[in-house]
């Protein structure tokens, strides 16, 4: 646990506090977590009362010996941005320790593979066309050695007066995104990185979300829907540069 909150502090300050662990208590707000969902959006005021116990500069992590420490009294840590990737890679270690040399490992949609499959064949990841009213694949990566996790903002919403509100909630305001990314996908040496980043991603925002994936050299590709009913998608340097696509 420690050592997954040091990655995730870590990404919270190379993302410029978009990654944010502390922000469970603004999704559940939103009627994102366990708290029933209510017909309006919530007030200003609760919002404000809400970002008072977020903020990854209220939490504290120790590796030796293991330990977290709050800040602030009613903090509260949701890593399930970050842990399913982290699971991936926790599998990865007992295979490699196995001495396989071939695996294809996938816990909720985050991927890490080595080798190819029998036969040969590159190992194939599709990633789906990020539209709420329909499932179908948008284009097939072929992956090795590597780990792909894609997060999406096109299942998860609801609508109040005729405005969408998405579940990727900004830490900095307390509201959702205002500039959505239907979807990013990110390449990573590691599971719970892609998983980490792709999650910064959408709470930056497409414009912000390109600035820091070039800034830190992460391999990241980003779809937002445009005015016409299309998408537009857009790679970094890195994902453009580690990407192998057989099929686009």
């Amino acid at each position: 646990t420690a050592e997954v909150v040091a990655l995730a502090l870590q990404l919270n300050e190379q993302s410029d506090g978009a990654f944010d662990v502390t922000v469970g208590p603004l999704v559940n707000l939103w009627g994102f977590g366990p708290t029933p969902r209510q017909s309006q959006t919530p007030s200003q005021a609760d919002i404000a009362a809400s970002l008072e116990a977020v903020g990854a500069d209220k939490l504290q992590v120790r590796l030796a010996p293991p330990a977290l420490r709050k800040t602030h009294p009613a903090l509260k840590v949701d890593l399930s941005a970050i842990a399913k990737g982290h699971g991936v890679d926790r599998v990865v270690n007992v295979l490699e320790r196995l001495q396989f040399s071939s695996y294809f490992v996938e816990i909720g949609g985050e991927v890490r593979t080595r080798g190819t499959k029998p036969g040969g064949q590159a190992w194939q990841i599709g990633i789906e066309q990020p539209r709420s009213d329909q499932r179908s694949v948008a284009a097939v990566l072929s992956l090795s050695d590597q780990a792909l996790a894609t997060s999406g903002s096109y299942r998860n919403f609801f609508e109040v007066d005729g405005r969408r509100y998405s579940h990727t909630i900004s830490p900095k305001t307390g509201w959702p995104v205002e500039d959505p990314i239907a979807s990013a996908s990110v390449l990573a040496d590691n599971c719970a990185l892609a998983d980490g980043v792709a999650t910064a991603m959408m709470s930056a925002g497409f414009d912000a979300g390109l600035v820091l994936a070039e800034r830190n050299d992460w391999a990241v590709m980003l779809v937002r829907p445009t005015s016409d009913g299309k998408f537009e998608t857009i790679e970094s340097t890195a994902f453009a540069r580690r990407a192998d696509w057989p099929e686009k």
